[in-house]
């Protein structure tokens, strides 16, 4: 499974791969951390824990964009 945010809600285990090398393996609470996922993937990653299920939110973290850059204006 690839999609990072479905592993972590139904596997009891997962493996994370970087250039075809196993480099985690475990639980995804023990696993998912935003400094393995961030060096493997080479961007800042959110893994948070849902306040009403407990269950790990994993996602790419967005930078704060100015009105004008999600208008698309550009100056």
């Amino acid at each position: 499974l690839h999609d990072l945010q479905l592993a972590a809600a139904y596997a009891d285990e997962v493996a994370v791969l970087h250039v075809g090398r196993l480099v985690a393996r475990g639980e995804p609470a023990q696993v998912f951390t935003e400094s393995l996922l961030g060096s493997v993937y080479g961007l800042a990653i959110d893994v948070v824990v849902h306040p009403d299920t407990g269950a790990l939110i994993v996602s790419p973290r967005r930078s704060a964009r100015t009105s004008t850059q999600q208008k698309g204006i550009t100056r």
